[in-house]
């Protein structure tokens, strides 16, 4: 386990979207000489953009409020009432084969018992107050942690506070073997009772 104090600019979780190449330039259409081979000869418009790339969009981007929490089907019940995430990139709405980025919040007070995946996964604290426990070590982590947890590796959280316990998350495919995100977290410990839900459970 790795932890970090970072600025808020998260330098550790700046992400380059890759996208779509546009097609190959057309013809120099400011040279008529280029186009028809002759000079002197009366300019050729210009061809409308070919259909592939009227689907290039150089902007992808989604609003984190725009999506719902997400259903976790091998998970009971009685976790998902205090553990929620959404994926941002990954998803279905910046689709990603080879990386995984979003947030998840704890419940005030509520324990994420043991679990591990074997994807890389890296955890940037931005509200609340809790407990951090890899393979057994301990950190108290705030606003501004950012954490370090190698694939595989169980791990637990507790939210020390009244407040939603806020986290940012990546995994992403170590050496291109896209194969470790298809595998979901797992639980390694029982499922504590728990104390209270969220504050606007009502609305989920």
């Amino acid at each position: 386990m790795k932890l970090f104090s970072i600025p808020i600019a998260m330098c550790l979780f700046s992400l380059t979207l890759a996208c779509r190449a546009p097609a190959a330039n057309a013809p120099n259409s400011h040279n008529p000489d280029a186009i028809s081979g002759q000079e002197g000869s009366e300019a050729k418009p210009a061809s409308p953009p070919s259909e592939p790339d009227k689907q290039i969009s150089p902007l992808q981007y989604v609003q984190e409020s725009e999506l719902s929490w997400e259903d976790y089907s091998s998970y009971p019940d009685a976790l998902m009432k205090v553990v929620r995430w959404k994926t941002l990139v990954g998803g279905s709405r910046i689709p990603r084969s080879d990386l995984q980025f979003g947030v998840m919040e704890l419940a005030p007070h509520a324990v994420y018992p043991g679990h591990r995946h074997p994807a890389p996964e890296l955890i940037y604290v931005i509200g609340g107050r809790g407990e951090w426990t890899a393979d057994g070590e301990r950190a108290i982590v705030e606003p501004g942690t950012a954490i370090y947890c190698p694939p595989n590796t169980t791990h637990r959280w507790v939210n020390l506070s009244d407040e939603v316990l806020q986290l940012v998350w990546v995994w992403w495919a170590p050496n291109g073997d896209e194969r470790v995100l298809s595998v979901p977290s797992s639980l390694t410990q029982p499922v504590p009772a728990q104390q209270q839900g969220f504050p606007d459970s009502a609305e989920q």
